[in-house]
């Protein structure tokens, strides 16, 4: 049986124009080796994501999500991405959002999903 955690790390979050904003940390499970983070990005705003690993040894390792991304952004360009990420080994994760475009806010809904034995 495979285990399947989702946990919904932005619900409809605006970030300001130039602002910033952090998800809280999000534990990682052992034994839970494929993760990604899915989600939405609307409005006029032009964001850039970051994942934060903290490791066992709290080493803090950090990864680009998705970068200059807006709401025509994506395969299907309507602003919707999933990257898979690249964990080894970490007690938690946290989300960077940064919203580059001085005037415009742009507003992400997000999941961060994490599976047990498989792809996700």
């Amino acid at each position: 049986m495979q285990g399947v955690s989702v946990i919904n790390v932005f619900n409809a979050e605006v970030i300001a124009a130039s602002g910033t904003t952090w998800s809280k940390p999000i534990p990682l499970w052992p034994g839970f080796h494929a993760h990604s983070f899915d989600g939405v990005i609307t409005g006029d705003g032009d964001l850039t994501i970051t994942a934060y690993v903290t490791a066992y040894n709290n080493e803090v390792l950090d990864s680009t999500v998705v970068s200059a991304y807006t709401k025509t952004s994506g395969p299907e360009t309507d602003g919707k991405f999933r990257k898979s990420l690249a964990i080894r080994a970490g007690t938690s994760i946290r989300f960077k959002v940064v919203n580059s475009d001085g005037v415009n806010d742009a507003t992400i809904t997000s999941d961060f999903c994490q599976t047990a034995g498989g792809r996700i």
